[in-house]
């Protein structure tokens, strides 16, 4: 058996929340600038906090930007 931890959609949404808030902080990006970059969504970030269900598709796309994002960095791609 592998070690993949399934989630339920509430607990992944929590931890895509918790992910998103402190890659915000770290890249110094604000709301729009994130929402726009990761999902063409001005209002992503408000309507998280606000409690909106994204489906698993979005929540992909979200953690697919960040990975991403996070590879550019550590080659000096965004810096």
């Amino acid at each position: 058996m592998n070690n993949i931890e399934v989630l339920s959609d509430d607990k992944d949404l929590e931890r895509l929340e918790t992910e998103v808030e402190v890659f915000i902080r770290r890249h110094a990006l604000s709301d729009t600038r994130f929402g726009i970059l990761a999902t063409n969504d001005e209002h992503l970030i408000p309507n998280m906090r606000g409690g909106r269900r994204f489906h698993r598709a979005t929540r992909r796309r979200i953690r697919k930007f960040m990975h991403k994002w996070e590879i550019d960095f550590s080659v000096g791609d965004r810096e």
